[in-house]
């Protein structure tokens, strides 16, 4: 494992970005799920995390930019394919190796650059080290923070996304695109 070094968003310059990689549960969750008496499993997720990638989209559309937005996840619960159905993201479930994954699903990418990855536990850590950018919330697995470019101020499923694409944006531009 490497130590990456701790940037400023402001270091991210959005144009040069390919792709930008999700993990589902502890990004877009809390890393928490209720079960029923049926056995039936919820996660609760923050709406204002759809609305940055409806932003991001927005940007691809008046920049004409062609960024992948991916969710690849470990997890194979349904509820990883209804919000990524409903956000009209690409998502890859079920997955042990998320790094092996990407490369045999995407085989023009051969290494990390312009790659942005929202992870948070220790089966992210070797995709983790691959891209050239790792955004984590705070309540991140401690080896994924001493590995992460940014660690935000919020945890996961706790409008981590959001914060962290206008941060990577700046408000403005956040704003400016959402309309």
């Amino acid at each position: 494992m490497k130590n990456k070094i701790q940037y400023s968003y402001d270091d991210i310059n959005l144009s040069k970005i390919k792709m930008i990689i999700f993990d589902f549960d502890g990004i877009f969750t809390n890393n928490k799920v209720t079960l029923n008496q049926d056995g039936i499993e919820s996660v609760t997720c923050d709406r204002r995390d759809g609305i940055a990638i409806e932003v991001l989209r927005n940007y691809q559309n008046k920049y004409n930019k062609n960024m992948d937005i991916l969710v690849i996840s470990s997890e194979r619960n349904s509820v990883v394919q209804k919000r990524c159905d409903k956000l009209n993201i690409k998502y890859i479930n079920g997955v042990k190796n998320k790094l092996e994954v990407l490369k045999n699903n995407y085989k023009n990418i051969v290494d990390g650059k312009g790659i942005i990855f929202f992870c948070n536990d220790i089966n992210d850590i070797k995709l983790q080290e691959f891209v050239e950018w790792s955004i984590v919330p705070k309540d991140a697995h401690k080896i994924i923070k001493e590995n992460a470019n940014f660690i935000s101020e919020l945890r996961g499923g706790e409008c981590f996304i959001r914060q962290s694409i206008e941060d990577i944006m700046g408000i403005e531009n956040f704003i400016e695109l959402y309309f």
